[in-house]
């Protein structure tokens, strides 16, 4: 019979799954973005490449933040756990989902740390 996954190894499998949704959409909308921009590359068009480049670097960086935090929880780290707690505290105020997956984080990281 298969074991059943703890309530934090729960917690950081959804931060992880939220880490390569958040990727999987960064890299589809900067596609969507760039290839027009770079396929008839207009000389006024220099600044708004170099905003979105920065961007998407910030966002990448939002990502690896996401996939460290979801491996260091499901570690069973303490810092994963702090840090978990204000990340799905933050996760709450992005009304629906958002406030769906921060509740049920924060009932994984509080209630099952122990576990």
């Amino acid at each position: 019979m298969a074991k059943r996954l703890k309530l934090y190894a729960k917690a950081g499998r959804i931060i992880r799954l939220l880490a390569w949704i958040s990727g999987i959409s960064v890299l589809a909308i900067a596609a969507a973005v760039l290839v027009p921009l770079i396929a008839k590359p207009q000389p006024a068009e220099a600044g708004p490449i170099a905003v979105l480049m920065i961007v998407l670097v910030l966002i990448v960086l939002f990502v690896y933040f996401q996939l460290t935090l979801g491996g260091a929880i499901k570690q069973h780290k303490e810092w994963g756990r702090n840090v978990g707690i204000g990340y799905s505290v933050i996760l709450l105020f992005g009304f629906p989902i958002g406030t769906i997956v921060g509740i049920y984080v924060l009932y994984c990281l509080i209630k099952g740390w122990d576990q």
